[in-house]
C-alpha cells in the first residue's frame, strides 16, 4: 500500500507552491496616508454591539445603503490616498480602499461599470472616472484608481508597507480598532488640517507639523472595555516648531471651552493628558465605558457638525465621474 501511495506523494511535493493571498500586495509601496477600521476586534471585544444600539445605529444604517451589504459581514476597511508630488494644492488623491469580509460580499450592481480584463483578471470599471473594482476572493473586494491598481492586476505586486513614520507612529498600538495618518506637507491636508484647527497660526520654517496620526483603541478589563483615544502631532525636532503647536492647541481649546454648544465635547476632552516625546505632541484621553463613549462621540460629531454623509461614503463608494474636458466640449 505505502509503494503505491509513493507516485501519488511525489507528484504532490513536485507540484508549485501556492502564495497565500496577501491584501499588502494591493497596497502602495510607502503611503503616506491612511485610515484604517477593524470591526472584527470590535466584535470580539463586544464593543460593536454598543454601536448598534447606541446613538450611532442612524450611521451605521447609512454606511450599510452605501455599501450594499451588511457590516456585519465586513471585518477590515482600509483607505489610501497618494499625492503626485507636483499636484496643484486642490487636487484630489489616488486613492484605494480595501474591504475584507467574512462572509461573501455583494459585487457591484451598477450600469456604469462595465467588465474588462487586465492580467488576466475580470475588473469592473466606472466608465467615467476608471475607478476599478476587483474581488480576488469573494469575500474581499479592492477598489482604487487605475494608475494604483492596474499595475499589481497586471503580475506587479506592491511591497504595501507604508512610509517610515507611520510605522514607528504605529508601534506603540498593535491592536488599533480605529487609526488614521495624514501626511501634512501635503498642501491639501495641512490646510484642511492645520489651516481650519489652527486658522492664523504661523510656524517657523521648516518647523511646521509634519504628520497627524490618531487612533481608537479598547482599555481595561476585558469585559469591561473602555475606549482610549491617541493624537500625535508630529515634527522634524522638538524646536520652536512644537512650541507653537503646543500655543496653538491651548488657544483652540480655550475656544472649545467658551462655546455652550460644545458641552459634549467639554466631557469628551475633561481628561485630556498631554505629554511629548522628541518632536511628538501626543494627546490622551479615556472616553470611559464603551456604551457610554459610543454615544458622547454620536453627541460630540452632530454638535461640531464636522461629520457629513460624503465623508462617511468615501470608505465604501467610488469617487463621482471625473468632469468633461473643457477642451472636448463642443
Amino acid at each position: 500500500m505505502k509503494l503505491a501511495l509513493a507516485p501519488f506523494v511525489l507528484a504532490l511535493t513536485a507540484l508549485p507552491a501556492q502564495q497565500p493571498f496577501r491584501i499588502s500586495d494591493y497596497l502602495p509601496n510607502d503611503y503616506r496616508c491612511m485610515m484604517r477600521v477593524d470591526l472584527k476586534a470590535m466584535r470580539d471585544q463586544g464593543i460593536w454591539d454598543d454601536f448598534e444600539s447606541g446613538a450611532m445605529k442612524m450611521m451605521i444604517g447609512s454606511l450599510e445603503r452605501e455599501a450594499g451589504f451588511p457590516l456585519a459581514s465586513l471585518d477590515r476597511v482600509m483607505q489610501i490616498a497618494t499625492f503626485a508630488p507636483d499636484a496643484a494644492p486642490r487636487q484630489d488623491p489616488d486613492r484605494l480602499v480595501t474591504l475584507e469580509g467574512n462572509a461573501p460580499l455583494e459585487r457591484r450592481n451598477d450600469p456604469n461599470y462595465t467588465s474588462e480584463k487586465i492580467g488576466g483578471h475580470d475588473v469592473l470599471v466606472h466608465a467615467q472616472s476608471q475607478w476599478l473594482c476587483f474581488q480576488p476572493r469573494p469575500e474581499v473586494r479592492i477598489e482604487g484608481a487605475r494608475v494604483l491598481l492596474e499595475p499589481v492586476l497586471a503580475g506587479k505586486p506592491n511591497a504595501g508597507a507604508p512610509c517610515a513614520d507611520i510605522l514607528s507612529l504605529q508601534s506603540t498600538r498593535k491592536h488599533n480598532l480605529i487609526e488614521f495618518a495624514f501626511d501634512l506637507t501635503v498642501p491639501m491636508l495641512r490646510e484642511e488640517s492645520l489651516g481650519k484647527l489652527f486658522a492664523g497660526v504661523e510656524w517657523p520654517d521648516g518647523q511646521a507639523p509634519r504628520f497627524l496620526y490618531g487612533c481608537v483603541h479598547a482599555l481595561g478589563e476585558a469585559d469591561d472595555p473602555h475606549f482610549g483615544v491617541q493624537i500625535v502631532v508630529r515634527h522634524l525636532t522638538a524646536g520652536d516648531g512644537l512650541a507653537a503647536t503646543e500655543k496653538a492647541l491651548d488657544g483652540l481649546l480655550a475656544k472649545v471651552a467658551a462655546e455652550p454648544k460644545l458641552r459634549m465635547v467639554h466631557d469628551l476632552l475633561a481628561g485630556l493628558e498631554r505629554s511629548r516625546d522628541h518632536g511628538d505632541l501626543i494627546l490622551k484621553v479615556d472616553l470611559g465605558r464603551t456604551r457610554d463613549a459610543a454615544g458622547k462621540l454620536a453627541m460630540a460629531m452632530m454638535a461640531m457638525t464636522t461629520t457629513r454623509t460624503e465623508e462617511v461614503k468615501v470608505m465604501v463608494a467610488p469617487p463621482p465621474p471625473a468632469p468633461p474636458d473643457p477642451a472636448k466640449k463642443q
